[in-house]
């Protein structure tokens, strides 16, 4: 259990980032939302940008980072007086565009998980359910969790390399399975189609030279609504590195299939260390799953290090 404490305001305002292109948005949801806000007495203001890059601006512009501060904002939203958090109305990735701006000037964060995995949701408040999400937000108690730079950029969540990228795509265009031998059949497939690659991992002290399919970081213990890491803590600094080292597609079948079942033992076939400074190299042009996001890298070294400070979080 993450501890919490309330945020002292003397007046509430939130300021709901919404992601109308989330795949289980909804207008009801955010309507619920606001409709306890209001009946609570507080104030709130709705932004729905249409783009990602739109989101980032926006909840910038909000949290008083744009050129002009807080005379920046709409009049709509500054005549309610100065926003005292932000919430994420989307995915993860929506999360991660919104929380990148509230670390950077203290805000908390709530979240109303309307994507398709809401990992950081279902890590951090343990359902993905909007009425679970809106009472966090209401009750204003929030905890502190922890985010990482991984090559400037946010990392809130988890990333991969390799193997999750690829699994990423091909869930984009089918249901996931029903049964756990699916999710073997699934895996095995997508390790066939992916190149195994040769890197120099570092973590803290320790250096591996290894040959793999698969490179996992995990902040959180979900990834693809799947949890890969079940081990992991949001709040004790430190990161759980994934990667295999046996040549074999199946091996990594059954590695999706018991991470399904929440069941996989880190052992000889695919290892598990946990630390608080990476690097990865080489990963130049590689595809990287970030908090539900893929990018293309533009750097040949990968560097994944702990923020100074922690993220507040509604939970």
């Amino acid at each position: 259990m993450l501890g919490s404490r309330r945020q002292k305001e003397r007046q509430a305002h939130y300021c709901l980032l919404v992601n109308k292109s989330a795949t289980r948005y909804t207008a009801a949801a955010v309507t619920r939302l606001t409709d306890r806000i209001r009946a609570e007495g507080k104030y709130f203001s709705v932004l729905e940008p249409e783009t990602a890059l739109a989101m980032a601006e926006e909840a910038e512009k909000v949290a008083g980072l744009a050129p002009g501060g807080q005379k920046a904002l709409p009049q709509f939203i500054s005549r309610r007086g100065k926003v005292t958090a932000l919430i994420a109305a989307g995915g993860d990735g929506t999360f991660n565009l919104v929380a990148r701006a509230a670390a950077k000037v203290g805000l908390p964060v709530g979240i109303l998980p309307l994507g398709r995995y809401n990992n950081i949701a279902q890590s951090i408040l343990g359902s993905v359910e909007a009425e679970r999400a809106t009472q966090a937000i209401i009750s204003r108690k929030y905890a502190k969790v922890d985010y990482a730079m991984a090559s400037g950029l946010p990392l809130f969540g988890s990333l991969g390399l390799g193997f999750v990228p690829e699994l990423a795509k091909c869930l984009e265009n089918r249901k996931p399975p029903r049964l756990v031998w699916g999710w073997n059949q699934l895996g095995t497939k997508v390790a066939e189609e992916v190149e195994r690659r040769q890197y120099t991992i570092q973590l803290d002290s320790y250096r591996f030279e290894v040959s793999s399919r698969l490179v996992m970081v995990n902040l959180q213990p979900r990834t693809l609504g799947i949890g890969f890491s079940p081990v992991s803590l949001t709040d004790d600094g430190q990161m759980e590195v994934q990667f295999d080292v046996i040549d074999s597609p199946k091996v990594l079948g059954n590695y999706l299939r018991l991470t399904v079942r929440n069941g996989y033992l880190y052992r000889s076939e695919i290892r598990q260390f946990r630390g608080r400074q990476l690097t990865i190299s080489p990963v130049q042009d590689q595809w990287l799953y970030l908090d539900g996001e893929l990018l293309q890298l533009p750097t040949n070294i990968l560097e994944v290090r702990f923020a100074n400070e922690q993220l507040r979080v509604f939970c």
